[in-house]
């Protein structure tokens, strides 16, 4: 399964995942370190508009959404209110989800 991920994403994604897991944050540094997607003509060619096909191991994509998992149960208040951090890995967990569970996620719709 492949998807594209914009530079912003895939950077958000390696700082969160570097807090739990070192291996997965170096999985998405490598694709950051990648070729990104070419841009059209007339598009803005600052890196800050990079885009990037995301081809990882199963296995990373399942522990990449699984950590995602975590850290937004982790990040959910004690009153049981979300955080902000909550639901930037809320957010974050939806979209490798898609990856990780293609089959799963198109159900979901």
């Amino acid at each position: 399964m492949s998807a594209i991920f914009s530079r912003a994403e895939l950077e958000e994604a390696r700082r969160a995942l570097a807090q739990v897991d070192e291996s997965l944050a170096a999985a998405v540094a490598r694709v950051l370190e990648g070729t990104p997607v070419p841009k059209p003509p007339r598009h803005a060619v600052d890196a800050l508009h990079d885009y990037f096909i995301v081809r990882l191991d199963p296995t990373e994509l399942q522990g990449i959404a699984e950590a995602f998992g975590a850290l937004e149960a982790g990040a959910v208040a004690p009153s049981g209110e979300a955080t902000a951090l909550a639901c930037r890995d809320g957010q974050l967990l939806d979209r490798w989800y898609a990856c990780a569970y293609p089959d799963e996620a198109s159900r979901d719709r």
